[in-house]
């Protein structure tokens, strides 16, 4: 276990967690816990809005269900995504395999790595929640022991199915002249079979299923008799609920002993996974085919036409981002997760279910009053903001040079007008996500004016999201990294930008909500707010960009 540990804080100091100084150590902590409050607190608010709902009818235990598989169902989406880049985009295997290390220890250590970044994903989407709910509820000390233990054990098994599954796509990729092709494609299977099978199992608990006759009779029981069927969807949801409400300390044991069984079957059929699968789809991958092909007088002709430096500069970053498998996966893919994530579920809709047809009938029925109007253009522009920004396309637009960035001291494009190009590449890749909002809401049959006003403050979203993302990584880029990945999944200031934007995109929702506008007051305040934004990080960069650029070698 000494090498295992060892490996872990090695991966750790080449993933950018480990090579600061104290002072820049103690900044990114003070930031993280900035950013953890400030995402914190709309998340009690919200919390605190269910809980005051569902007490009198004795089901706020409900409110613990819903975190603890919505967490396991987002501990296991990102899982994969980490595990593929941290597992197979990171060409540090072959490096590995000569030093004396058995094959479990690379495994291990990777898997340790892996398991930082979920953490640091638990400590929103877990630890606040269900902080916030055992204050609310007055639990007593066995609550709060049970939720540190989870914190701890809860991402090893969605962890690890997350691996295995990215394991088993990936063994194929070893055959072949086509690596690269062949890893490109099992990453993006990896991520959208991902998605489906957790939403398989989401739907496979039946929860709205149930003939509405027996839902009111469950409610009615109170004592939280909801709570077990809403934990259904995940194999260690159910016990892990159980740990946490139960009064009765045998049955809070007896649910820790099954919890740790299957967490620990879990991790005994991923290490049997690895040790068969792992390195067969790891290794091989720099052999890659080339064809050779001669060109005409038309093809050097269209190659080498005159256009214009920036719109070049663009296309060059698109390029990159497409070729390259890890960029591909982690900045562009990820935009069209969201959309599947959303629309699949209705596609699927069985016979007790309602389906896409009765909702879209029901959603165009329904009158919007003025007030459900501002509260959709506040909370989806403040959305957009905050999931444009978890494409990390801009916020590593200048760390992806790695230590070709000094290049960009010598072209012939001034530094302002390549973070425009940068920015505006981002731009372009994460507008996925928003060209499907604004299709859902024409076909929704959403008044003319209304799609006018989203149209633009969408757009003003993603442009400051990209804004924010390009001068975070500009102030201080990651250029020593030995493989893509480095760049993008192991980068602090790609992660800090995003919680930013999360944390504004909250601030920005709550406080315009609250102030009870009319529809025109808030639009104009959103515009006036993304427009002062924009031009306060635009000045920002005018001032500060030559001395960032100084600080590149």
């Amino acid at each position: 276990m000494s090498r295992v540990w060892t490996l872990c804080k090695l991966f750790m100091k080449t993933s950018g967690f480990g090579e600061s100084k104290n002072n820049s150590r103690a900044m990114a902590l003070l930031v993280v816990l900035i950013l953890g409050f400030g995402l914190g607190l709309p998340i009690i608010n919200l919390m605190n809005s269910f809980y005051t709902m569902l007490e009198p009818i004795g089901q706020q235990g409900l409110l613990v269900g819903m975190v603890v598989t919505l967490n396991l169902s987002i501990l296991f989406i990102f899982g994969i995504i980490y595990v593929m880049s941290t597992f197979y985009f990171s060409k540090d295997v072959e490096f590995l395999l000569p030093l004396p290390l058995k094959p479990e220890e690379i495994t291990l250590g990777k898997f340790s790595t892996v398991l930082l970044y979920e953490y640091l994903t638990q400590m929103l989407t877990f630890l606040f929640p269900l902080a916030f709910f055992g204050i609310r509820s007055s639990s007593g000390v066995i609550y709060w022991i049970m939720m540190i233990i989870l914190f701890i054990l809860l991402p090893l098994l969605p962890l690890a199915m997350a691996a295995i599954l990215d394991m088993v796509v990936m063994s194929f990729t070893s055959l072949g002249k086509r690596k690269e092709l062949l890893k490109l494609f099992g990453g993006i299977l990896a991520a959208f079979s991902g998605i489906f099978i957790n939403i398989f199992i989401t739907k496979s608990m039946n929860f709205m299923g149930d003939d509405m006759s027996k839902i009111v009779e469950l409610m009615s029981m109170g004592n939280n008799s909801l709570v077990d069927k809403l934990a259904a969807a995940f194999p260690t949801a159910k016990s892990a609920v159980n740990m946490l409400l139960s009064k009765d300390i045998l049955k809070v044991f007896t649910n820790l002993g099954i919890f740790l069984i299957l967490t620990i079957a879990g991790m005994l059929i991923f290490m049997a996974a690895a040790n068969l699968l792992y390195f067969k789809g790891a290794l091989g991958g720099a052999e890659i085919a080339s064809k050779r092909k001669n060109l005409t007088k038309s093809d050097f002709g269209r190659m080498t036409k005159k256009r214009s430096a920036f719109i070049t500069y663009v296309g060059r970053e698109i390029k990159n981002l497409v070729r390259t498998p890890v960029y591909l996966l982690n900045c562009v893919i990820i935009n069209f997760m969201w959309p599947v994530f959303l629309i699949f579920p209705l596609l699927t809709g069985g016979n007790d279910n309602m389906g896409v047809t009765q909702i879209l009938a029901l959603i165009r029925n329904v009158s919007f009053n003025e007030r459900m109007l501002v509260g959709i253009i506040i909370i989806g522009s403040a959305a957009l903001l905050g999931i444009a920004s978890m494409a990390p396309a801009s916020s590593t637009a200048i760390s992806r040079e790695g230590n070709n960035a000094f290049f960009m001291k010598y072209i012939p494009l001034s530094y302002e007008m390549q973070l425009m190009a940068k920015m505006t590449a981002g731009i372009i890749v994460t507008y996925a996500t928003f060209v499907f909002v604004f299709i859902a809401m024409i076909v929704l049959n959403f008044k003319l004016y209304f799609l006018i006003a989203f149209f633009i403050t969408g757009n003003m979203a993603i442009i400051l999201s990209n804004l924010i993302g390009v001068l975070v990584d500009a102030s201080g880029p990651k250029l020593n990294w030995d493989n893509e990945a480095m760049a993008v999944k192991q980068n602090f200031r790609s992660f800090a930008a995003s919680m930013g934007c999360a944390a504004l995109a909250a601030t920005i929702g709550i406080v315009l909500f609250n102030l009870n506008l009319s529809f025109t007051a808030a639009f104009i305040a959103l515009v006036a707010v993304f427009a002062t934004l924009i031009a306060i990080l635009y000045l920002i960069m005018k001032k500060s960009i030559s001395r960032w650029f100084e600080n590149i070698n």
